[in-house]
């Protein structure tokens, strides 16, 4: 399959990212953006529907007919006092007072911390039949991002793994193109969580192709779910499979399995779609997937699971539930595409 998309050119260069490697433009964040990108249609799984149409066989487990892989990043936990007042006044302008409520609440207990909700996300994902990845921080004081001590998150990192949903690391806004940051933090969350991380997202989405991946398959990661736009959603490289990296430098292919990103909450504030608008544009992307029985990857913050953001999220699993998809931990996807990946 791979020598059939090299035999064409544009879609080559689409899959391959081939303007990624020496850009010319980058943001702020020294991200590539969608509008930097000579991409015609990122809504179009271009490569995807390419390698459909030359037989590429993809099944799931249990007869599934798609894939969803649902993702939460763990950026921030506990909100400080100044946080909850500025929260809860916003809430409260908009006559929300049960969620002022909570997030004054928030700023003096945990128990009461909307942001304290893993038990919630996986009590809703599991009445759904699904289940999912949290990405966690393992920073210290002073480093950039750093929100909380991940050690007193061992009781949660806990139950998250015995329930069956899986912890992996969300690296830090440096981590991306540094090996050093990327296995000392993967070292304090294996050493919190026990278990080794076999997923990884970077803050920010902060991505250098092909750097980040040969970076992480050096650090034995078994997946990367980073690889998606900040700005937009859709498909970066033109697939909605999991695929295994190139590197056109060195001309070989790169180990790890990539689950592109095609579709982050903060996305859609960027593109100012209100959370109760997008579920026609959301419909339509989860379509163009499960037409050609690709596994759209989704991040959903924890920290946007109330009022509509958390209603928008409850019709995405209701979607996956009534087409029949296969919504599941990136750890469990990557294994199971480990044999399958082009």
């Amino acid at each position: 399959m791979l020598n059939a998309i090299r035999s064409n050119a544009s879609l080559w260069d689409l899959y391959a990212k081939v303007e990624e490697y020496n850009p010319q433009h980058l943001d702020e964040h020294d991200r590539f953006l969608y509008k930097y990108s000579n991409q015609n249609n990122i809504l179009e799984p271009t490569v995807s529907e390419f390698l459909v149409q030359q037989g590429m066989n993809i099944d799931y487990p249990d007869n599934y007919e798609f894939g969803i892989c649902l993702t939460h990043d763990v950026d921030t936990v506990f909100l400080s006092k100044k946080r909850a007042l500025y929260e809860a006044a916003r809430r409260g302008i908009r006559f929300r007072i049960k969620q002022a409520t909570k997030m004054l609440m928030g700023g003096v207990s945990k128990h009461y911390n909307p942001r304290w909700n893993f038990n919630q996300i996986m009590d809703l994902e599991d009445s759904f039949g699904a289940k999912s990845t949290f990405f966690f921080m393992a920073l210290k004081p002073r480093e950039p991002a750093y929100n909380y001590r991940l050690d007193l998150l061992q009781h949660e990192l806990d139950t998250i793994i015995e329930k069956g949903w899986e912890v992996g690391l969300h690296g830090g806004y440096y981590a991306y193109n540094d090996l050093e940051r990327i296995t000392t933090q993967r070292d304090r969350l294996e050493a919190i969580s026990g278990k080794t991380a076999k997923g990884y997202r970077n803050h920010f989405l902060r991505f250098a192709v092909p750097t980040t991946w040969e970076l992480l398959t050096t650090a034995n990661f078994s997946y990367d779910a980073t690889f998606g736009y900040s700005e937009t959603f859709g498909f970066r490289n033109g697939m909605c499979h999991p695929f295994r990296p190139y590197n056109i430098t060195t001309d070989t292919p790169i180990k790890i399995i990539e689950i592109p990103l095609m579709l982050m909450d903060v996305s859609l504030i960027r593109m100012q779609i209100p959370p109760n608008q997008a579920w026609p544009k959301l419909r339509s992307l989860l379509d163009s997937v499960r037409k050609n029985k690709g596994t759209v990857s989704i991040l959903w913050h924890n920290n946007r699971m109330d009022g509509d953001w958390l209603k928008l999220y409850t019709k995405i699993l209701q979607y996956g539930k009534e087409k029949h998809a296969w919504m599941t931990t990136g750890e469990e996807l990557s294994q199971w595409w480990e044999k399958r990946v082009i």
